[in-house]
């Protein structure tokens, strides 16, 4: 596909039956794309569709219609590693990508979505998916040789387990674990035209079940070959209620599917009509399953105008976000931006060097002018600042390595005279020590009360930073909610002295965050959003009185709003970080970990050995690493091939 001045120009590869009565006749409703070209093996296949479509070329080689964005109908492969390099071939040529994960996009999957955040379920208990087709029979004709070869990965779960379970994935969380079983019940298949029969690998049958990242047990049962096929049902429920999503056909449907639920007292299931609002094409002509790739592509469009990734693409078809190994890389404040927020392009090096962490979480990038308040550091603001992000981003990709923005406001601890802005902090205390701007060192000024209408502001620009960080190209975002900065400062009660909402109880000091993360996670997905405490011990003069009491709170909201991950900076009594005094407040990790079900990252002093111990021990899923990364960017091979590490830290940028 590549983009016009007025319409979006389409060239299609491939001639069969789906390109036709899906992709040629979805595009045709929408006056925003033209086809103008067409290739496929069968020339007279390619001359009929171009009639019929008004399509003006014939092209004889795909390979002219490379170096375009992609749209592929479905990009995996038998396995992760096939998988991963395809899309790391495409990111090396520049590619962008959409993947046909288009039943996601239908209405009823998007007010599935709605409810179920909205609170239909309660808290979730099960989530069940049948599908059963007639497709991968044992009758087929020669046309569908290619598929009889599991290594080809066309077989029911591939396809109806891919496009459905992305659904149900979409609507409840990704699984923590599952297992797996398949079966092929037809070993050969009776060839129609050829009348004679060859034998198949592939599944026809396929059963997989495990827990979500919110514990909640799900299973998925696909059946292929079933001349009495009931298509479709799926079944989530929870504490407060129950929905069921059916339809008689899996795909080739010509209607959405069907939503029904009940609640409390209720006994039996009634319809719930999907809110006309859903349904952005009025078409009446194609049948849904078209609807759905048109819907699809409108996504894509959105794309292009807005910059942003509604569409799914290739990363997302692997996973969202698929660490390669359970190191990470904390932030760490670099003061390499310009004095406005601009990254410069010796940070793009700087990524690059340590691509081969698991996961690299950025060094703290403001949401805003007003949270701009440490000198030299990044923001996420502006389009120069998210222009000047993306080589960044791109390079530590190119490595096939993982990035997400740490998010911050610093609240109290910032400066006038570097943001152009008073400072604000839940409650009017000046914080202990100095902070450092352009004309020297200068105490830290009594921040002014943050108002409610900031606070509602403060909440749109960490939603709006989160949109300009995937633009930006970072793969998901990490709320700094540490370190005695301005979310950190609502949580505790030596920072906030409130009487409103904000304040007093536990409830409303995790008011401030639970806002945010509902925001940010509206925006790109809670599938990709993390967030940073620091429970423990004394961060900038901002402590709490009973840790215990507001942070395992904090967990248990961070786990039932299906935060992926949570990462823990952990006070110690001998503790060598500059911004948290020694403490003999206990660590809380070991109780967290009871209540927060997702991917938990400890860091805090650690090395090789206490790390290692720390993951075969089960405490925590990944250890992040500071300061051994300054001087180590290779720390991973270091680590692998038990190298010596310069550990002489040096207090400069």
């Amino acid at each position: 596909m590549q983009k016009a001045d007025k319409k979006i120009r389409v060239g299609i590869v491939g001639t069969g039956l789906w390109t036709q009565y899906g992709h040629l006749s979805a595009l045709k409703i929408l006056n925003h794309f033209e086809v103008t070209a067409i290739t496929g093996r069968n020339r007279k296949k390619a001359e009929n569709a171009a009639l019929e479509f008004n399509i003006p070329n014939i092209v004889e080689d795909a390979v002219k219609l490379a170096d375009k964005d992609v749209y592929s109908e479905w990009p995996l492969t038998p396995s992760l590693e096939e998988s991963e390099e395809m899309l790391a071939l495409a990111k090396a040529q520049g590619v962008r990508h959409i993947v046909g994960l288009q039943r996601r996009l239908a209405p009823s999957s998007r007010y599935l979505r709605d409810l179920i955040s909205q609170g239909y379920l309660g808290k979730m208990r099960s989530a069940s998916l049948t599908v059963s087709v007639d497709a991968f029979g044992e009758k087929m004709p020669s046309a569908h040789a290619w598929s009889f070869d599991a290594k080809n990965f066309s077989n029911v779960l591939s396809v109806y387990g891919g496009h459905f379970g992305d659904i149900l994935f979409q609507a409840t969380g990704y699984p923590k674990k599952f297992v797996g079983l398949v079966r092929n019940q037809f070993p050969e298949i009776n060839v129609t035209d050829l009348k004679e029969k060859i034998a198949t690998t592939r599944p026809d049958q396929a059963m997989v079940m495990g827990l979500l990242e919110n514990e909640a047990m799900f299973s998925i049962r696909t059946e292929g070959g079933q001349p009495c096929f009931t298509g479709i049902q799926m079944d989530i429920t929870g504490t407060e209620g129950v929905l069921r999503v059916t339809n008689k056909r899996a795909f080739l449907n010509i209607e959405d599917n069907h939503v029904e639920g009940m609640r409390g007292d209720e006994k039996i299931l009634t319809p719930l009509e999907v809110p006309s609002e859903y349904y952005h094409l009025k078409n009446t002509v194609l049948d849904h399953c078209q609807l759905e790739v048109a819907y699809l592509y409108q996504a894509y469009a959105r794309d292009l105008q807005n910059g942003t990734s509604e569409a799914p693409d290739f990363a997302e078809a692997i996973g969202a976000i698929t660490c390669q190994n359970r190191i990470v890389m904390a932030p760490l404040t670099r003061a390499r931006a310009t004095s406005t927020g601009v990254p410069t392009p010796m940070m793009t090096e700087y990524y690059a060097q340590r691509a081969d962490a698991g996961l690299i979480i950025s060094e703290a990038i403001a949401v805003s002018s007003q949270a701009h308040g440490w000198l030299d550091t990044p923001g996420l603001w502006t389009q120069e600042q998210i222009n000047a992000w993306k080589p960044i981003t791109e390079a530590v990709h190119a490595k096939r390595g993982k990035i997400v923005a740490q998010l911050w406001h610093m609240g109290r601890m910032g400066a006038e005279a570097i943001s152009g802005e008073a400072t604000v902090a839940p409650s009017a205390i000046q914080p202990p020590g100095m902070i450092h701007t352009a004309e020297g060192k200068e105490p830290y000024a009594v921040p002014k009360e943050i108002t409610i209408p900031q606070i509602q502001q403060t909440v749109r620009d960490f939603a709006s930073a989160s949109v300009n960080a995937r633009k930006a190209g970072f793969d998901g975002v990490h709320l700094h909610a540490a370190n005695g900065y301005l979310i950190d400062e609502f949580l505790r009660d030596s920072s906030n002295h409130r009487t409103d909402e904000y304040g007093g109880t536990v409830e409303n000091r995790l008011r401030f965050l639970r806002e945010i993360v509902q925001a940010v996670s509206a925006e790109i997905g809670i599938e990709r959003l993390g967030v940073h405490l620091s429970p423990n011990g004394e961060f900038q003069g901002c402590v709490d009185s009973n840790p215990a009491k507001i942070f395992m709170p904090a967990a248990a909201m961070l786990q039932e709003l299906g935060v992926a991950w949570l990462c823990i900076r952990e006070g110690r009594e001998e503790g060598s970080f500059g911004m948290a005094a020694p403490t003999d407040q206990p660590k809380l990790s070991p109780e967290i970990r009871k209540v927060f079900k997702g991917k938990l990252i400890l860091n805090g002093d650690y090395d090789l050995r206490t790390g290692d111990a720390t993951l075969r021990s089960g405490k925590a899923d990944a250890i992040a690493y500071g300061r051994l990364f300054i001087n180590n960017p290779d720390l991973i091979r270091r680590f692998r091939d038990n190298l010596p590490l310069d550990t002489n830290f040096q207090p400069t940028t």
